[in-house]
């Protein structure tokens, strides 16, 4: 998730970067670069429900029972970001290289909004029968991830030209680093990373 939260960033300088310049294949880069950004949007928030699952101990039932509903988000947005080079419903790039939402841009946002909300409700389910304290302590810092991303997503969604999101996002993973790593000094119990 790092990772891939390094490769979004760079994305979003890239976006920023290219819009509006001109030189060769600059709008076809543009493109390349605005679609992998919105690929990675739903992306990295069904990592996170994947760590969720994992973080949380999910025995293997359960994850199975969720196995086939968890695609089901990040099919739609692959489709609709391959559709949307023809249709350029989600974002087109003018003659002149400049980027521009279209009228389905929140559907990619609202995507990636269900991934967080579902991995948030897995973790307040799980801290409500919590028998421990250390679990309830990593299931609230679970909880938390999502509250600054959330956040700097409305903000950046209904003001274009302000890129808050995934600095919020590497920010929250860093204060559950930091957490879980407190509760691992303070319970001398190993974490999942």
């Amino acid at each position: 998730m790092v990772i891939t939260m390094m490769v979004m960033l760079v994305l979003d300088s890239g976006m920023w970067a290219l819009d509006g310049k001109q030189f060769p294949f600059s709008r076809g880069i543009n493109y390349i670069v605005s679609t992998a950004y919105y690929f990675l949007n739903v992306f990295i928030p069904f990592i996170w429900l994947l760590y969720t699952l994992v973080a949380l101990n999910m025995d293997s039932f359960t994850v199975g029972k969720y196995k086939g509903l968890i695609f089901v988000p990040l099919v739609i947005n692959t489709i609709l970001i391959v559709a949307n080079l023809f249709t350029y419903s989600i974002f087109s790039i003018s003659e002149q290289n400049q980027y521009a939402r279209g009228e389905g841009f929140f559907v990619p946002v609202l995507l990636a909004f269900f991934y967080l909300l579902w991995a948030t409700a897995i973790a307040l389910k799980r801290a409500v029968k919590a028998g421990t304290r250390f679990e309830r302590k990593k299931c609230i810092s679970i909880m938390a991830f999502m509250i600054l991303p959330v956040l700097a997503g409305i903000v950046q969604s209904f003001f274009y030209g302000v890129s808050l999101i995934w600095i919020c996002a590497v920010l929250s993973l860093l204060m559950i680093f930091v957490n879980f790593q407190n509760i691992q000094r303070t319970t001398r119990r190993k974490l999942p990373f």
